[in-house]
């Protein structure tokens, strides 16, 4: 007894995603992957802070909570956007053409940037969760 395959139509052919294409989803992934460990990373010295006293010394200071916590978000968030400028460049020098063609710059910069906008503040809740920075990252 013999088996023969049934001949792929080209409908199915079609329809099976390009080698290239599964690529470039395995490398956005690694890079949203990647990207979620700054502002995690950015967590490690508020939580040092917060357990160490430091904080509360800036309280009694007379610093005011408020000043505390804007410029502390103010230097994560440039230091986000130089991480995301970085990344942009390396997309350029290795000529990532999915990210890098025409209006497509402008759109994956906004949507890096907007995904690290948005995973700073919910960092900083983890600030009053964990007692140990080792942990929290």
């Amino acid at each position: 007894a013999s088996t023969h395959p049934i001949p792929a139509s080209t409908r199915a052919g079609a329809e099976s995603p390009d080698v290239n294409e599964v690529l470039e989803i395995m490398k956005i992934c690694s890079w949203i992957l990647a990207l979620s460990f700054v502002p995690a990373s950015y967590m490690v010295y508020v939580i040092d802070e917060n357990v160490s006293g430091s904080l509360h010394l800036q309280f009694t200071s007379g610093l005011p909570p408020w000043f505390f916590w804007f410029a502390t978000a103010c230097w994560d968030t440039f230091w986000y956007l130089v991480t995301s400028v970085i990344m942009l460049i390396i997309m350029f020098i290795t000529k990532q053409s999915y990210y890098t063609s025409g209006r497509s710059v402008g759109a994956f910069f906004c949507v890096v940037t907007l995904f690290g906008f948005s995973n700073i503040p919910i960092m900083y809740l983890g600030v009053f969760i964990f007692s140990d920075s080792s942990v929290a990252f």
